[in-house]
């Protein structure tokens, strides 16, 4: 009797031995999955962003990929380029991005504002602001036009486009 009640404490002490760490196992697979988990995903639904030259911006996200967040704020669309993200409140709910939206770029987004022929606000990471409609799109950067002049902006400076609907 002694004999049985000594090896089902064994029995009993190996079995959570291994439950330790098949937990410690599990947790660290979550980790190693979150560590390659990049932070623009986790993006969606209503976003508080708060951004070099610009504040804070609100919104529902559009889309969000690991160059360009969509927001829509309700009479206005914000496209906000994710290098100028300092901080992010969000209510966690992601959107599923299409295989296009994936693929968004600057580019992308000026050659659709100079085609539809639209003014937009421009804020650059510096906080200058300006109106301007999207002229030409170079390698590597915008040529706007505003009443005065045309200004060439490199894209890595873009905070902001917002386009009023």
């Amino acid at each position: 009797m002694r004999w049985e009640r000594l090896f089902a404490e064994l029995e009993a002490s190996l079995d959570d031995d291994a439950l330790l760490e098949r937990d410690a196992l599990v947790a660290e697979l979550r980790d190693e999955e979150w560590s390659r988990t990049p932070w623009s995903s986790l993006l969606g639904g209503h976003v508080e962003l708060e951004l070099l030259g610009a504040g804070r911006l609100v919104g529902v996200v559009g889309f969000a990929n690991d160059r360009l967040v969509r927001l829509d704020a309700g009479s206005v669309e914000h496209v906000v380029a994710i290098d100028a993200v300092t901080g992010v409140r969000t209510d966690g709910r992601a959107p599923a991005p299409s295989t296009v939206d994936a693929r968004l770029g600057w580019p992308h987004v000026l050659r659709r504002l100079r085609d539809d022929g639209d003014e937009v606000r421009v804020v650059r990471t510096d906080g200058a602001t300006l109106r301007a409609q999207v002229a030409r799109v170079v390698d590597g950067g915008v040529v706007l036009r505003t009443a005065e002049r045309d200004l060439l902006v490199p894209l890595r400076a873009l905070a902001v486009v917002t386009l009023d609907r």
